[in-house]
């Protein structure tokens, strides 16, 4: 799963990329993030954002292969949901063959508006 960064890979080291949710399948370049090789190969399945990892929405789940990563957002990405293969693919660089699939981001809590006396006395009108 995750590894270190530490020697700088070749560029033309590539690893095939399977993504489940869309069954795409492509090269990805040892030395470009795994959002960049997917748009570069033109494939789909993973959802972009910033690019930056501030957004979450790049948000899979490795179940197989090695790769690189760079810091994580903890506000998309928990220490555990990390310890679990889920990472931002903007932030991560294959380092073998990977399978990853699409993951959901948490639900936030529904909007509650504050009771009010004047929205009270409106809805009685």
């Amino acid at each position: 799963m995750k590894q270190p960064i530490n020697a700088t890979p070749y560029p033309q080291d590539t690893h095939r990329i399977h993504i489940l949710d869309s069954e795409a399948v492509f090269e990805a370049r040892a030395d470009l993030n795994l959002l960049v090789a997917m748009e570069k190969a033109r494939a789909q399945g993973i959802g972009i954002g910033c690019r930056g990892g501030g957004c979450g929405k790049c948000r899979i789940r490795v179940l197989k292969g090695e790769y690189d990563s760079k810091r994580m957002s903890r506000a998309w990405v928990s220490e555990a949901d990390e310890a679990e293969g889920i990472v931002l693919a903007c932030r991560i660089f294959p380092r073998s063959e990977l399978v990853v699939e699409s993951e959901m981001l948490p639900l936030a809590e529904p909007y509650q508006p504050r009771s009010s006396s004047k929205l009270q006395s409106a809805a009685i009108k």
